[in-house]
Formats: C-alpha cells, sequence, structure tokens
C-alpha cells in the first residue's frame, strides 16, 4: 500500500489509469517488490476452467491482484447559511 499512496502524493490527481500503473511499477521496482503486468488467470466455476480469462491490471507477490481505477472528480458547489 505505501507504493500506491507514494505514486498518488507524487503525481496527484487526474491523470490516466496507464500513468498510475507506469509509475507504481516503477515504485514497486525500486522497493524491490516482485510484481508481473496484465498477466492472465484463469477462471473456474463450479470447479469447471472457463473458456474466457481474467486479465489483471497487476499482480503483486505472484498472488495479489492489484486493479487500478481512476474517477473523474464530480464539482459540487455547496451553499451554506449561518
Amino acid at each position: 500500500m505505501g507504493a500506491v499512496f507514494e505514486v498518488y502524493k507524487e503525481q496527484g490527481h487526474g491523470l490516466s489509469e496507464e500513468i498510475y500503473q507506469e509509475s507504481l511499477e516503477l515504485e514497486l521496482g525500486w522497493r524491490k517488490i516482485p510484481y508481473t503486468d496484465k498477466g492472465e488467470l484463469a477462471v473456474y466455476y463450479k470447479g469447471h476452467r472457463l473458456k474466457k480469462r481474467y486479465i489483471p491490471d497487476l499482480v503483486v507477490f505472484g498472488e495479489i491482484v492489484a486493479e487500478l481505477k481512476t474517477v473523474k472528480a464530480r464539482h459540487q458547489s455547496t451553499n451554506n447559511s449561518y
């Protein structure tokens, strides 16, 4: 989690998922945290392997799936009366 927070602290908000992913890959590498990107994972349903595969953004330590998402900030004005 520290690597994710470091990327956000450095890059801020408003960028594309691809930019955050590349930045996170660099940060993980610098921290010597093993990861793979865009690998395919088999998916099973009731013991049967499905034809479709799941492609996560990153797999960290060979078992933690990381999906990076960005959202557009909603501008909301507030009217406070006292």
